[in-house]
């Protein structure tokens, strides 16, 4: 909402009028209410980060009981003799064994012996023995060199693991570091799960092969159930939560249920910017609450001197209801503030009153004089106005006359009234000077007009006129060619091009080139390649070649104008007498070929490396492919402009549509047949105008039936004969 002259004027009466007042409100909003709040949220955040800090140093002290697990003991030596029993033997029946040991152990029961060997060996007993003493640790299991297991403290879901995550990563670590995985939560156990994960070495090897790898599963829960907030009052609450903002756990509440409860909104997108800090949020049920946060990151690398993943999983907060936090001084401000509001309205009234007449009621005839010159001047493309309404009866002469008459009523004797008089004085001229421009614009427009029209004609002039006959009346040649076409510009002037060029009696090229954008700059490069083809006719018969040779010529003459441009380009030549087809393409999509006998529709090339649209490039090699023709072949060239017209929904009709198209009109003769199949684009495009040119050329390959003729003529003399 936009505020006028008298809104404005009232609220700079009452800053000006009560600006003691206004000091006093922001003297207690920042000594009192400000201080307060800002030093409760420190302290909230403080504790929010002891939290965590002791939580994380919990976890680490577990890595470091693992560790020195595998230094003190000789369960890398026990690990290393699994790994030299298997180069024993042939790595191909090691494999074996894994894999038939893999496919066995989900249907191993507890009892089986296969399994217990793994429950009972050396390695799983100095596991136990680790597991008695650390409580907190649910599972713990060791693998060799290979990932398959070797020792374990109870059934785990797979016997390899060498292809899981946690194993990969460990594997790469050093002695001494450790993974931690993503926290889980185990629905068989009902807790959440830290699984950590680290290399087996001898000691004195901080890298290299190793061992084996041992995973310990953490019980989070009892882990945090360790940790006691600082500072923390009855009605403090501390609570860890997930990234996707479930609370999984609260401190001490036994009864709380994880992922019960949950953070949203702009309090959880606070929360998750993965610093420690403190704000004042909506938590839905639980109301506006004072949060203390920071984050929680159990995940990633461990060691010394690594601190750990860059993204926190997890997040301790402390929170309490803001009202008890900011209850001292609430009821004080919101006194002051309405005593405030009460002077300020009293004092913008009183000033109000005082201004109307000197001030007001003037600006009010200027604003009215403004409003009759907008409504006399109309902008270029704005539509004339209807008689009845204000911009309608005031043009030229009579609205400037009306502005002069109105703006000498003014009579301030101050600066508002000199104002109006050269307001008065600028909207004669003003309105006078619009008649005459739109004189000109009207002419103007007319001459652009004229001139699009003729350069329209003459592009299409650059198109074929008529189709050359190949081959001629009379001439033996198995098969004879028939063109057809349909072009449809989008603007007054394309940048789609085609020609059909007579190359001799038996050989004809058909060209389609589609130019980089659209209007006068893509219809000029078309009339360039139209001339270039002229020049370069003696080289038509070689569609590689031609390519060569007008990417050459085309680049010069782009180079010396300092422009980019690129034109994809296809050309196709057709010899009646061999019945074969040589064609290449410049960065074009490949033209079709269809065959009315046998219905197919196939490109005519999938995909073309190395033979880049045209001027991209001084020098660009192209290249020549062959295909053997038949009567039936319909060969359909088109420009992007019906691939990639879209529907309503910004869907491309594409290349697959198009040859199902092409499909369904093989029974189409003539130039009804591209006229079928464009009419299909637009009516897939929803009949609205399509964004890009549209050219699309056929080429049917049909029975010579003056070869037909000479042979059934030969065959009757030689049986005459």
């Amino acid at each position: 909402m936009k505020l006028g002259i008298r809104s404005k004027f009232i609220g700079i009466l009452a800053i000006a009028s009560l600006l003691p007042l206004v000091f006093a409100i922001v003297a207690v909003l920042t000594v009192g209410y400000s201080h307060l709040r800002k030093e409760r949220g420190v302290m909230f955040a403080s504790a929010a980060s002891y939290s965590a800090r002791t939580l994380r140093l919990l976890s680490q002290k577990q890595v470091e009981d693992i560790n020195d697990l595998i230094a003190l003991t000789d369960l890398h030596h026990m690990a290393e003799e699994v790994n030299q029993s298997h180069a024993a033997e042939e790595s191909v029946a090691v494999q074996a064994r894994m894999e038939a040991m893999e496919a066995r152990w989900p249907k191993l029961a507890a009892h089986d012996p296969e399994f217990r060997r793994y429950l009972e060996s050396p390695i799983a007993r100095s596991l136990r023995e680790f597991q008695a003493l650390h409580p907190v640790l649910k599972e713990l299991f060791v693998t060799d060199a290979l990932g398959g297991l070797t020792g374990t403290t109870a059934k785990t879901s797979d016997f390899v693991q060498s292809d899981e995550k946690w194993w990969q990563e460990a594997a790469k670590l050093k002695t001494g570091q450790a993974w931690l995985d993503e926290l889980h939560f185990d629905d068989s156990a009902g807790v959440f799960s830290l699984d950590i994960c680290v290399p087996i070495r001898p000691p004195e090897k901080l890298d290299g092969p190793i061992s084996g790898v041992l995973k310990a599963v953490l019980n989070v829960s009892a882990l945090f159930d360790q940790v006691v907030t600082v500072g923390a009052s009855e009605d403090m609450v501390t609570e860890v939560v997930l990234g996707d903002g479930h609370v999984l756990l609260r401190m001490l509440d036994r009864k709380f249920e994880p992922r019960a409860e949950k953070f949203a909104g702009a309090t959880l997108e606070r929360i998750r910017d993965n610093r420690t800090g403190w704000l004042i949020g909506d938590l839905g049920t639980l109301g506006v609450q004072m949060v203390g946060f920071a984050p929680l990151k159990l995940n990633g690398v461990f060691s010394k001197d690594v601190s750990g993943s860059s993204a926190a999983q997890m997040y301790v907060t402390v929170r309490q209801p803001a009202g008890v936090v900011l209850a001292p001084v609430r009821g004080q401000v919101a006194l002051i503030t309405l005593a405030g509001i009460g002077l300020t309205m009293a004092f913008a009234f009183v000033g109000l009153f005082i201004a109307r007449k000197h001030i007001l009621e003037p600006l009010d005839v200027v604003k009215s004089a403004a409003r009759t010159i907008a409504a006399g001047v109309r902008l270029a493309g704005e539509t004339p106005a209807d008689p009845g309404t204000t911009a309608g009866r005031f043009s030229g002469s009579s609205a400037a006359a009306s502005v002069t008459q109105s703006l000498q009523s003014v009579r301030t004797g101050d600066e508002l009234e000199a104002m109006a008089r050269d307001f008065g004085r600028m909207a004669t001229k003003v309105l006078h000077y619009q008649d005459q421009l739109e004189d000109d614009i009207a002419a103007k427009t007319r001459e652009i007009q004229s001139d699009l029209a003729m350069a329209r004609e003459f592009q299409e002039a650059l198109l074929p006129r008529a189709y050359p006959r190949v081959p001629p009346e009379g001439e033996p040649d198995p098969v004879r060619l028939q063109f057809n076409h349909v072009y449809q510009p989008t603007l007054a002037m394309s940048g789609d091009f085609f020609d059909v060029i007579k190359v001799s009696d038996h050989k004809a090229g058909v060209l389609i080139a589609d130019v980089m954008g659209h209007g006068a700059r893509s219809a000029l490069v078309t009339a360039i390649l139209r001339t270039l083809l002229q020049d370069l006719s003696a080289e038509a018969g070689d569609p590689a070649r031609m390519l060569e040779l007008l990417n050459q010529h085309f680049h010069a003459i782009i180079g010396r104008a300092k422009q980019v441009l690129y034109v994809s380009v296809s050309y196709i030549v057709i010899d009646t007498q061999s019945s074969e087809a040589v064609f290449a393409s410049a960065g074009h999509p490949s033209p079709l070929v269809a065959n009315r006998n046998t219905g197919s529709v196939d490109p005519l090339f999938e995909r073309l490396k190395n033979n880049p649209a045209l001027g991209l490039f001084p020098q660009a090699h192209y290249t020549s492919m062959t295909r053997h023709v038949r009567p039936g072949d319909v060969f359909v060239l088109f420009t992007d402009g019906i691939t990639e017209a879209p529907n309503a929904d910004g869907e491309e009709f594409g290349r697959e549509r198009l040859m199902e198209l092409i499909s369904r009109n093989l029974n189409e003769d003539g130039a009804k047949f591209p006229k079928r199949i464009v009419d299909g684009v637009h009516e897939f495009a929803g009949g609205t105008e399509l964004p890009d040119d549209v050219c699309l050329v056929t080429v049917e390959v049909m029975p010579n039936t003056n070869a037909e003729s000479r042979e059934r003529a030969f065959d009757s003399a030689e049986l005459n004969g």
